[in-house]
């Protein structure tokens, strides 16, 4: 009898740990090992392309951030519309500040259908709309979105286990950005009417500088909206004889799709499914220049998501560590010309810390982890991540459902 009984206890553990082992695998190969050849594919089909496209719009102006002189937050953040209004930090903002840059709704979608613009402006009339402070702009060198009080508080409940990093990097207010392509192109309207245009373009030039110097994907991609609007006007200008060709120097329509590219690429290439010596070739190597924080800021929230699965902490499971250290060794170098203060701060935090699962044995914990269950994409993590074995399918998973367009420029030929 007592024979069987420790013949129980060896085979039984050993039976689960097995069935275990193979579910992992199961999972991998049948859930995810296409869907992750399909991306580290991609990754190495376009690396060239991306490559140069890094190297050649490199020394384009627009993309030099100065971020030790002066942040267009204090100045530029009371006036602005944030997005989504459902947020909690979005509705403060909102009862706190003017919004005194928001475009009424009208003017908004009579820019949207205005097909054919700046055509047609004798018939849009401009005279009530205050731009100013987009000449008030060029004192600043560069726009901290984060820095405003909702965010500092959310990082702060980040750092005592109250939120989940996904739950910071999804939930952050945003600028509207409808209202800032609205201004652009009434910019140029009104300075047709009214005189001086390179006025015009040089402060667009400078609003599609701060747009990119936020450091955030939506924030590149805006940037270069306001550059193609900006090619428009010029085409237009020059037509209609109101300057010369050679009186401003607009981006080429061929380096603004470069542009898509180069950026969305860059956030492709920063996550954890990342081929090694892929990774060396952009990132260790220093050869991404455009759009390298927004593709650091993007793939940190991208990598949260999935950290607690693929890091090891029972025999035989897959380990993902080398992959999560090369992204913090270049999130976290001093050489990195970013701001990126909270990126830096969730990286060289402990690793226990970033656990969601261990949230909610915590003080505070019990709130993030009902937090979390409003959101389908959080709710898959923060039940799977516990699950040893079985928890590699379902992190690799969810890093591969996170990178899955931002290869469209290149793939799609938006050029």
């Amino acid at each position: 009898m007592i024979r069987k009984f420790l013949l129980f206890l060896f085979w039984f553990p050993t039976v689960v740990f097995l069935c275990c082992l193979g579910a992992q695998e199961f999972a991998f190969r049948i859930g995810v090992k296409s869907r992750i050849n399909h991306i580290q594919g991609r990754m190495s089909v376009y690396l060239e392309e991306f490559l140069d496209d890094q190297k050649t719009l490199a020394e384009l102006d627009v993309f030099k951030v100065n971020n030790l002189g002066k942040d267009a937050g204090p100045f530029l953040n009371p006036k602005v519309r944030w997005r989504p209004e459902a947020t909690s930090e979005s509705r403060q903002l909102a009862n706190q500040q003017s919004q005194s840059i928001a475009l009424p709704q009208p003017t908004l979608d009579r820019l949207t259908a205005w097909e054919n613009w700046p055509e047609g402006y004798d018939t849009f009339d401009v005279t009530s709309y205050d731009l100013s402070w987009m000449k008030d702009l060029l004192a600043y060198d560069y726009w901290d979105v984060y820095e405003t009080p909702g965010t500092r508080s959310n990082f702060e409940k980040v750092k005592s286990k109250k939120m989940m990093m996904l739950s910071y990097s999804t939930e952050a207010a945003f600028p509207e950005i409808k209202d800032f392509i609205g201004a652009v192109e009434l910019s140029f309207v009104k300075t047709m009417k009214e005189g001086h245009p390179l006025d015009a373009f040089r402060e667009v030039r400078h609003l599609a500088t701060l747009w990119y110097s936020t450091e955030t994907l939506p924030g590149a991609l805006v940037a270069i909206t306001m550059l193609r609007l900006e090619k428009r006007a010029y085409d237009v200008f020059v037509a209609q004889g109101k300057i010369k060709d050679t009186d401003w120097q607009p981006i080429s329509a061929d380096l603004l799709a470069r542009m898509k590219g180069a950026v969305g690429g860059a956030s492709e290439y920063f996550s954890v499914l990342a081929p090694e010596d892929v990774f060396k070739r952009t990132f260790q190597d220093g050869n991404v220049k455009i759009g390298l924080c927004s593709a650091i800021r993007f793939g940190t929230g991208a990598a949260a998501s999935t950290e607690g699965h693929l890091y090891p902490w029972l025999p035989l499971e897959r380990d993902f560590r080398p992959q999560f250290e090369s992204l913090k060794a270049v999130a976290i170098s001093k050489t990195l010309n970013c701001r990126l203060h909270d990126i830096r701060a969730y990286w060289e935090a402990p690793y226990f810390e970033h656990l969601h699962w261990t949230k909610s044995f915590s003080k505070g914990g019990l709130e993030s982890y009902k937090a979390g269950l409003t959101h389908p994409f959080v709710t898959s993590t923060l039940l799977s991540e516990p699950i040893p074995y079985l928890r590699k399918g379902a992190g690799l998973y969810l890093a591969a459902i996170g990178a899955t367009t931002n290869f469209d420029w290149y793939e799609k030929k938006i050029r």
